[in-house]
């Protein structure tokens, strides 16, 4: 793993990525679970919010539909 993000998230938690590089591999791969657990997280947080948009418009189409309906039958 030689990403920046995964570099900002080890000095977040106070490990430098030299110290990361000098750890067994038991310990690498219980940081790295951590860090992918993070992540995803943070993923899923960012697919909700753009769905909070979605659901706005979903609810606006039946709204406008009902009032396209209403001023057509009072024009015709």
């Amino acid at each position: 793993m030689d990403n920046m993000d995964f570099r900002k998230w080890l000095t977040s938690y106070g490990y430098t990525y030299e110290q990361y590089q000098g750890m067994d591999e038991a310990e690498k791969k219980k940081v790295e679970k951590r860090f992918k657990a993070e992540n995803t997280g943070e993923n899923f947080k960012k697919v909700g919010d753009g769905l909070k948009g979605l659901g706005c418009l979903i609810i606006l189409i039946p709204i406008a539909a009902v009032l396209l309906f209403i001023i057509f039958s009072i024009l015709t």
